[in-house]
């Protein structure tokens, strides 16, 4: 089965919702990629906010909520729109 980063990623999350928990090793042998492939995706993961990494695989990240984007991706999204708001309140910024 060969599948994309993005897919492996996807498909993670949502054994994650069903199951609660992923192995590495499981992982490793569906998508037929080493378990270093499947924990760099879970790293990946992880800093997204969407999972917590534990010994031999992952768990929903106790505050994952799924109405919210991880923070990891709110920060970027919309970059231009915030640099622009935060350059027109500077405009109302007076020295002292």
């Amino acid at each position: 089965m060969s599948v994309s980063s993005e897919q492996r990623k996807e498909f993670i999350l949502q054994i994650l919702d069903r199951e609660g928990k992923v192995n590495v090793l499981p992982l490793a042998n569906r998508f037929m990629v080493s378990s270093e492939t499947i924990r760099r995706d879970l790293d990946v993961l992880e800093r997204e906010g969407q999972l917590r990494r534990v010994y031999g695989g992952a768990v929903r990240h106790s505050g994952y909520s799924p109405s919210e984007p991880p923070y990891a991706l709110r920060k970027s999204q919309n970059a231009e729109e915030k640099r622009a708001i935060g350059r027109a309140a500077a405009d109302w910024i007076e020295d002292g």
